[in-house]
């Protein structure tokens, strides 16, 4: 347990920070137990209500249900998950002893770890939907760009996802750090900032093209190979920055 471990730290010799393996743990362990519920309710609405329902009264879907939920709908939920860490706990867990940069790191590794987990989910959603699209006889085609030819290429579409999650938690962080510095209408005042930007820039990333870099809207859901690289080096920047930001963030003494 992370608490225990802190206080044998300190047990031995004053106030010694933690490394950020416990805390990270500590929060992944509090994301999951969010995680579980959003997709078990998520997965039991499209494969044990909304697809075979169709099925059932003589309709048919020309389009993946998954794939459009996957686009956005776990990055939206891990975007919450960055904001409530670093709004909410980074004041449990500083006065545990846990310094607030090794929060930032912490919280990052954290979201990173969902990430994937959530991408494994989606890679296996894919998988699911496709079987039960197959036993309807329906026809099952993606109609987003993806780094992945094949619903098999597992690795591949954990990959994409994750780093599309990633990028959507690692926001949130930014987003907690306004809300939590400057409280409930400076920090929606800051949005455009700790959010809007940020996030609409590193989805026009997930779309570029090596060799063809267009800055424009697209299409939100599509994704290449080399704006998935650059959306992960751009997210890791922004880690950069939140540490930054969240080392040197007053703590209140008292919340109310």
């Amino acid at each position: 347990m992370m608490t225990a471990s802190i206080e044998q730290a300190a047990a031995a010799g004053g106030v010694q920070p933690t490394d950020v393996f416990a805390p990270a743990r500590w929060l992944l362990a509090r994301h999951l137990n969010i995680i579980k519920w959003f997709l078990g309710l998520v997965a039991f609405a499209m494969f044990a209500l909304g697809q075979p329902l169709i099925a059932r009264f003589g309709g048919e879907l020309g389009f993946s249900l998954w794939e459009n939920f996957a686009a956005n709908g776990p990055g939206w939920f891990l975007l919450g998950m960055g904001a409530a860490a670093a709004s909410q706990y980074l004041p449990v867990l500083v006065a545990q002893g846990v310094t607030r940069g090794r929060f930032a790191v912490a919280t990052a590794l954290a979201l990173a770890a969902g990430a994937v987990v959530l991408g494994v989910v989606i890679a296996l959603g894919f998988l699911v939907e496709g079987w039960l699209y197959a036993r309807s006889g329906w026809e099952y085609e993606l109609h987003q760009g993806h780094i992945f030819d094949s619903l098999t290429q597992v690795p591949l579409v954990v990959a994409e996802y994750s780093v599309r999650f990633l990028l959507f938690g690692v926001v949130g962080m930014l987003i907690g750090y306004g809300y939590y510095r400057l409280g409930g209408w400076w920090g929606t005042l800051l949005l455009l900032f700790t959010g809007v930007v940020p996030l609409a820039f590193g989805i026009i990333l997930l779309n570029q093209q090596f060799g063809a870099f267009n800055f424009g809207w697209q299409v939100v859901g599509a994704t290449t190979a080399t704006g998935t690289g650059l959306a992960l080096l751009y997210t890791g920047g922004l880690v950069v920055v939140a540490r930054a930001l969240l080392a040197t963030l007053p703590i209140r003494t008292k919340i109310g």
